[in-house]
């Protein structure tokens, strides 16, 4: 099992919603940073299509000029 940091405020937080709900924090937390990387993922991938895109319309646009 592997250690994340966290503030202890916010473990307390945790581990009253998770004993609220009957979870394991394991669990919790293993689902939330899941999440967390498929949206980062998914953000990286627009940032890189965003990117190709600006690329793609400066290439046509410089090659159209000359």
């Amino acid at each position: 099992m592997a250690s994340v940091a966290v503030d202890d405020d916010l473990h307390q937080k945790l581990k009253v919603r998770c004993s609220e709900s009957r979870l394991k924090i394991k669990d919790m937390v293993n689902e939330l940073i899941a999440e967390w990387l498929k949206n980062m993922r998914i953000e990286a991938i627009k940032i890189e299509q965003n990117n190709k895109y600006i690329v793609g319309n400066f290439e046509n646009n410089r090659n159209s000029f000359w």
